[in-house]
């Protein structure tokens, strides 16, 4: 399992998150993304955009938790896209 630490700002104020990768398929990962109190569940479908050569863009879905911050989960978005796409490059995605 995969594990990152993130900082973030949002609206003045610093978040420090953790994010874990808790499930990887060849078409999706699902990502818990937790602070002291709550957390959520992200779930993107980067393996399908990668071994489609780029022509589909990454989309993620909520499947778990509650944010009333949209500015804070459009920057822990931008951060797991970094860290995915630096951790998990092309060529890396073929699974047996």
């Amino acid at each position: 399992m995969k594990t990152w630490d993130l900082s973030l700002r949002s609206g003045g104020k610093l978040y420090k998150l953790k994010a874990d990768l808790v499930y990887e398929s060849s078409q999706i990962h699902r990502i818990n993304v937790y602070g002291k109190t709550r957390g959520i569940v992200l779930q993107n479908n980067y393996p399908t955009t990668k071994l489609s050569k780029g022509h589909k863009q990454i989309k993620w879905k909520l499947l778990e938790g509650v944010t009333s911050d949209a500015e804070l989960l459009t920057a822990i978005i931008a951060e797991l896209e970094r860290l995915i796409k630096r951790d998990f490059p092309p060529e890396q995605l073929f699974f047996s």
